[in-house]
């Protein structure tokens, strides 16, 4: 009887923690950006891809954030469709990966002179302050040929545009 009591309050505090931590880690709670980040942004970052498949080196980024999370823009010549800053999993911002990403659904070419093209991809913010925003940039890929190549665009800095 005194095993089936102590089993039982052990069960309950257990359900008890699992709900506080679930409750307090949800990941779909919809951030609000920090007061810093709200604005808009433009910028230049390097593309990752060989030559051979796109010749821009650089990629230019524009980027509004509004207080309540919305964020559209552009990436290179493709236009993002309305979409919502997220927060990184709780379990990756304590080992110190970054707070915030945004993944982006873009409409036409990347770089319209080459036809170059992606669907989309994610947007995540590395460093924050008042005056800059430093990103990197993943595509989702599109088949080119027989390839699905994906598009890495790093060391974005965004200024806070005049």
């Amino acid at each position: 009887m005194k095993h089936l009591r102590l089993n039982l309050i052990l069960s309950v505090n257990l359900l008890l923690l699992i709900l506080l931590l679930t409750t307090a880690c949800n990941g779909n709670k919809q951030p609000v950006p920090p007061a810093e980040m709200v604005g808009t942004w433009v910028g230049l970052g390097r593309t990752m891809i060989s030559n051979e498949y796109l010749n821009q080196r650089e990629i230019p980024f524009m980027l509004s954030i509004e207080q309540n999370g919305t964020v559209t823009g552009y990436v290179g010549d493709s236009s993002m469709m309305k979409t919502k800053l997220e927060i990184t999993a709780w379990w990756l911002r304590l080992i110190g990966k970054d707070k915030y990403r945004v993944a982006v659904s873009l409409n036409g070419n990347i770089v319209n002179r080459e036809s170059f093209r992606r669907d989309g991809g994610t947007i995540v913010f590395e460093s924050i302050t008042d005056e800059e925003l430093l990103c990197s940039f993943t595509s989702t890929g599109t088949q080119i040929n027989t390839e699905n190549l994906t598009l890495s665009v790093q060391d974005i800095k965004l200024h806070r545009a005049q």
